[in-house]
């Protein structure tokens, strides 16, 4: 038997030693070899794409009037020409037109500007116009042929490059590999291969006697535990398999034996592609880095305190650890997640593996921080109205005392010659006098900032109140239009402030429903909002001065109103503060604070909305409102 056993042993590993080496001269290299020619290939159309995009983007530029056509060409020739990639930096991109034409070759500029329909290679083929046909046959591919070695002009190589053309400009762009480099990269994988084929060789060998005496016992040992825990695994994995919420499994080495359905939709990770993998692998799913989650802590107590600074919030009981995280990489724009993770045991109550369950949280976060800017901004929105009635009294006596004293001084009337008579001098003097101190004047100025700080008041009241409200159905195209002409009669030559000379671009979804709304009041927040980005672009000296209006159905629940500048923009950290009362960035003299305040509560308050505020696609700000169309 024990012969027999032997016999069993060392023949399937000679077998195996055979097929290994027989698989790796005949299966493996040349599998490489393919898998390598197919990335440098892959590299090359991903190279031609990015270089694509960025002709793409030049030429919508100049679509749309931010530069002229000629301008985005030369532009997009000058950043083209400086790429360089590869091991040592001199692969390169190379630009022809259909003609075919060089417009542009970082290696040879002696061709640039000349027709190269009739260029060949050494082996006689016409390259360009191959490059030609198979833009207009396709679109795009690759071509063999000969050229020089990168800026060696002296050496030639086989060489295959992709091309791709950008049909508006009538454009063809190319970048290559050549022949020798894949060669020469293989020749290094093989020996170092071959390096590794005979470690394992002797290895194996060594290894053979000691498999000969253990392998009764541990085959045997090895059997039954393998079918114990496919037998547990296969029992957790089913149990799991319908919980709601994310859950997933690792054993006592980590590596992930149960990935449930709902792990699944979270991170688009198939169980098929992740079961018997490191629990590590699917970090970069969440985070742009590696870094341990909750079920990594259940091996590593020691860490808790370390990476429980990394959690929202984190808690711990006993061995189960429960903690908030953000989660940048989930979704368009992150997901909050809720997890716990708790350790699993065998009938000897020793540690076999872990398990964490995950729950987006993420709309009940979301809420939470607009419950509490809501109450900021509510309680604000009451100290200011306390602060108004407190301020209205006072101010009501010094209006009504200024107009007494203008009346008493400078009012030609019986009843004031009457008094002056009374008092042994002339009204006219008295009016003499109070016109040379400048008297009339001072008490004008004092009456002008009295009714100033009476419209601050008001405007304050006006912040916290909640009236009745009439409401008529109206087309927000059209009120943004009406309060657009509005904005232009607003110029100030002192600060050079202008509405007419700022560049407006409309983008407005056609056929959008009317929405229910005080239509005054909307105009008031459009104008608002209008007129502090055309001071926030006079302000910051744009050299372009653009608003952009975009209106849109957003899934037939809101009209949504964008009204995005090019100013300096609102650092992230003031982006909640600017519609608060009493703040603002404007010099002193210039604004009170309340305007965005008002415009804030007249679109949350008054018209169940929401108006936030984001940085702008190309700096600036972006004020987005949404008005409800039920």
């Amino acid at each position: 038997m024990k012969r027999n056993i032997t016999l069993h042993i060392i023949t399937p590993a000679a077998i195996s030693m055979l097929l290994f080496a027989g698989t790796f001269a005949f299966v493996v290299m040349p599998f490489i070899e393919e898998q390598l020619v197919a990335k440098k290939r892959e590299t090359l159309r991903d190279v031609a794409t990015s270089v694509w995009s960025i002709l793409d983007q030049y030429y919508n530029d100049a679509k749309y009037g931010q530069m002229t056509m000629a301008e985005a060409q030369h532009k997009a020739m000058s950043i083209i020409r400086n790429i360089r990639y590869g091991p040592e930096g001199k692969d390169y991109i190379w630009i022809n037109d259909m003609t075919p034409k060089m417009l542009m070759h970082p290696y040879r500029d002696e061709l640039e500007g000349s027709n190269v329909k009739d260029f060949k290679d050494p082996d006689g083929h016409y390259l360009f116009r191959d490059f030609v046909k198979t833009v207009q046959k396709k679109g795009e591919g690759y071509v063999d042929y000969v050229w020089q070695w990168q800026d060696d002009t002296g050496r030639v190589s086989s060489k295959v490059s992709f091309v791709k053309g950008f049909e508006p400009w009538g454009w063809v762009i190319g970048t290559g590999i050549y022949v020798e480099d894949v060669k020469y990269a293989i020749r290094n994988i093989t020996r170092r291969l071959v390096y590794f084929f005979l470690a394992i060789i002797t290895i194996l060998i060594g290894l053979s006697f000691y498999i000969v005496v253990q392998g009764v016992r541990l085959e045997t040992e090895r059997h039954l535990a393998e079918v114990g825990r496919i037998h547990s695994e296969r029992r957790l994995s089913d149990i799991i398999s319908f919980l709601p919420d994310a859950t997933f499994v690792v054993n006592r080495d980590r590596k992930i034996i149960a990935w449930n359905r709902a792990m699944e939709q979270m991170t688009g990770l198939r169980e098929t592609e992740i079961l018997g993998k490191d629990s590590t692998m699917y970090t970069p799913v969440f985070f742009s880095h590696r870094r341990k989650l909750l079920i990594d802590l259940i091996f590593t107590p020691e860490n808790i305190a370390e990476y429980a600074r990394t959690y929202i919030r984190f808690q711990q009981e006993g061995q189960t650890v429960a903690g908030e995280i953000f989660a940048p990489r989930l979704g368009r724009e992150g997901k909050y997640l809720y997890s716990v993770a708790c350790p699993l045991y065998d009938e000897n109550n020793v540690i076999v593996g872990a398990i964490e369950s995950m729950r987006d949280i993420t709309e009940r976060v979301k809420i939470q921080e607009r419950l509490i800017h809501s109450e900021k901004m509510l309680s604000i929105g009451g100290l200011a109205a306390g602060m108004a009635h407190e301020i209205n009294n006072p101010l009501a006596g010094i209006i009504h005392n200024a107009e007494l004293v203008q009346m008493r001084i400078t009012k030609n009337s019986a009843k004031n010659r009457k008094v002056a008579h009374e008092a042994g001098v002339s009204f006219d003097d008295i009016l003499g006098y109070s016109e040379k101190r400048g008297i009339p004047s001072l008490i004008k100025n004092v009456m002008s900032s009295a009714r100033r700080a009476a419209q601050i008041v008001d405007n304050m009241l006006g912040f916290a109140r909640k009236s009745e409200t009439v409401k008529q159905t109206v087309d927000i195209s059209t009120l943004l239009d009406d309060t657009l002409e509005l904005a232009k009669t607003n110029f100030n030559i002192k600060k050079r402030f202008d509405f007419r000379k700022i560049n407006i671009i409309k983008e407005y979804a056609p056929l959008l429903p009317h929405v229910s709304c005080e239509s005054a009041k909307i105009q008031q927040v459009f104008l608002n909002i209008l007129q502090n980005a055309a001071y926030a672009m006079t302000q910051h000296n744009s050299t372009l001065q653009q608003l952009t209006l975009r209106t849109e159905n957003e899934n037939d629940r809101y009209i949504r109103v964008e009204i995005e500048d090019t100013g300096p923009g609102i650092p992230e950290e003031l982006q909640q503060r600017v519609f608060e009362p009493f703040f603002t960035t404007k010099e002193v003299g210039d604004g009170t604070g309340l305007g965005l305040s008002i415009s804030y509560f007249i679109i949350t308050e008054n018209h169940n909305g929401t108006l936030d505020v984001r940085s702008g696609k190309d700096g600036g700000s972006n004020f987005i409102l949404r008005l409800p169309l039920d």
